[in-house]
């Protein structure tokens, strides 16, 4: 065993730590995150995307972004079912997207290696060939939100 050579990480073990972290950074946004777990969880994610795994031997970036679209949905979906029953929706919907929105930012951080190489290489011809893949993970979470509270409204 070369100690140069990059260990696969178990897929869904590995989404399990990153999960938890996004669902954190969206709903808990003002607890923020340290370096250090910062640092281990974008290497997490770099890991996953640039190391051959699995039984076809390849790298899971894709399997990783849809798994965090589809994350990013549910808890915009969330969201939005919750407002519906609350009083001052407009104020809570202005609150919880300046929580979302900076969550965002932070998670878009921590998939940069999506960003800059996986969905970079989906868009560079154009619109993506691959459908729900957006520009970046940014904008992946504001269609989500977008989409989510449009289609139940504040």
């Amino acid at each position: 065993m070369s100690l140069l050579r990059a260990q696969p990480l178990d897929f869904d073990t590995t989404w399990a730590v990153l999960a938890k972290q996004v669902v954190r950074l969206v709903t808990e946004v003002t607890e923020g995150i340290s370096n250090q777990e910062f640092v281990r969880l974008h290497t997490y994610t770099y890991k996953l995307a640039t190391i051959p795994q699995g039984p076809h031997k390849r790298p899971l970036a894709d399997r990783l972004y849809f798994r965090l679209k589809g994350l990013l949905e549910e808890l915009c979906e969330g969201m939005s079912r919750d407002m519906l029953k609350l009083e001052n929706i407009l104020s809570i919907y202005i609150e919880r997207w300046k929580n979302f929105s900076a969550g965002m930012r932070c998670i878009d951080a921590l998939f940069d290696y999506l960003n800059r190489y996986w969905i970079k290489e989906h868009c560079d011809e154009g619109p993506s060939p691959l459908e729900g893949v957006y520009d970046s993970i940014w904008e992946l979470g504001v269609a989500s939100w977008r989409d989510r509270m449009q289609s139940r409204g504040p």
